[in-house]
């Protein structure tokens, strides 16, 4: 493993040694929030590598230098072009080459530079860990799950999928439980993304020890909206115009649109609903009939978001199941009143009628309620906005990438601690 490198700008992070900063690869097929992650820790001078399906010049445009990005072209491509076509959800075969290819692959470019901390995606870690171990190099192993337990999201989604009487719904298959419970088992630490995630660990016997929680942001420069935008909203608001209801993300099942589509229906007359996000195959039918009462948007590019969200009133998120959510803490950062279903990271971003509402799951009638309370309750619409506008106490990725640091460094420390006493039991 690597010599650790002394750091100035760490020494009040890191317990180890009070100088002397590790070195972290981080693994992810695809990017999630990776990206966002590893610039916020290379702005803070540490050593990172990022082992990815993006070939680098591509990951460079995200703002990731080429010499801390190894890549796979040929494996991307294939993992890109077989969800685009819905082959990967369709075919379990498929989707299980997916992951075990790339999994062997990053295994094979971690061996060759092995870190101190080893933050690798749950689902492609598994055989990383067995090469490591084959080697006999023990690295602080932190498994990033994106989502709830995974018995918690099959759960759901089953349930959901029975409700909409739709089998096309994309379940985790059998195969790929028992590969994450395994990565469960194995890593030093689980790290989740909000209290609701770390609770469905919690709550199947997992020690609060081993589950870790690690919270996103956003750029709240790029999502944070001029004192002219929010002026033009509180004049719309106080005006009586009809209320612009705004969600981004996945059109899916998984995201709640049955529980959308009824709470527009039910309020079309009286609010605009506006969807932008690219339509799973699950939610084609339901898209298709619901044209009346909803606008829908194909997906756009992150950065025409903003305006997305300058142009809204308050922000509606009915998902079933997720484990952040990053369209809410940019929805929170275009200061955006905010309603959302409590299985996500809302109850650690909102406060109940301050900054918006959190609501059971499958109601559609809870959203009818609270967004009703909105256009009835102008003034306390526009109270939200402005207490957003003024608190803007939104996190940003310096704030992540601290914190990632602070919890690598106690998970070290732990590790060391651990360590040293076996030895000492041996002795």
């Amino acid at each position: 493993m690597h010599r650790l490198l002394h750091n100035p700008k760490a020494h009040d992070t890191f317990a180890l040694t009070k100088r002397d900063v590790p070195h972290y690869t981080l693994v992810v097929q695809g990017r999630f929030h990776t990206f966002a992650l590893a610039k916020s820790l290379l702005a803070l001078d540490m050593p990172v590598r990022v082992v990815t399906n993006y070939p680098a010049f591509v990951a460079e445009r995200f703002g990731l230098p080429r010499a801390c990005v190894t890549g796979c072209a040929p494996l991307g491509l294939l993992h890109r072009y077989a969800y685009r076509w819905n082959i990967g959800q369709r075919s379990d075969a498929i989707n299980r080459f997916l992951h075990v290819a790339f999994s062997h692959w990053a295994a094979s470019q971690v061996s060759k530079s092995p870190p101190d901390v080893l933050h690798c995606f749950s689902g492609v870690a598994l055989e990383i860990y067995h090469a490591l171990q084959a080697q006999g190099l023990y690295p602080l192993t932190l498994l990033a799950r994106g989502s709830a337990h995974i018995r918690e999201q099959y759960r759901d989604l089953a349930r959901e999928a029975r409700r909409a009487q739709c089998p096309e719904i994309d379940l985790p298959s059998p195969w790929m439980i028992r590969r994450e419970m395994e990565e469960y088992r194995l890593s030093d630490h689980i790290v989740t993304l909000s209290s609701y995630a770390r609770n469905s660990f919690l709550s199947r016997g997992y020690s609060g020890e081993k589950v870790l929680l690690l919270q996103l942001g956003s750029n709240v420069s790029q999502f944070r909206p001029d004192r002219a935008v929010i002026d033009r909203r509180l004049e719309r608001l106080r005006s009586g115009q009809k209320l612009v209801i705004l969600y981004t993300g996945n059109v899916s099942l998984q995201k709640g649109i049955i529980d959308l589509i009824e709470a527009a229906r039910m309020l079309k007359d009286k609010m605009h609903f506006r969807v932008v996000g690219n339509v799973v195959p699950d939610a084609i039918a339901r898209v298709a009939a619901a044209k009346d009462c909803i606008e829908f948007i194909p997906r756009v590019p992150e950065h025409e978001l903003p305006g997305l969200y300058n142009d809204a009133d308050a922000y509606v998120f009915p998902t079933l199941h997720d484990g952040f959510a990053a369209v809410l803490a940019q929805a929170r950062a275009g200061c955006l009143p905010i309603v959302a279903t409590d299985h996500c990271a809302a109850p650690d971003m909102l406060t109940n009628g301050e900054t918006g509402w959190i609501i059971p799951t499958r109601s559609a009638g809870d959203i009818v309620s609270r967004l009703e309370t909105l256009n009835n309750d102008r003034p306390l619409a526009a109270s939200m906005v402005e207490n957003l506008w003024q608190t803007c106490d939104t996190r940003d990725w310096s704030d992540v990438g601290a914190d990632f640091l602070k919890l690598a460094a106690l998970a070290l420390q732990t590790k060391a601690s651990a360590g040293n006493a076996s030895h000492s039991k041996s002795l």
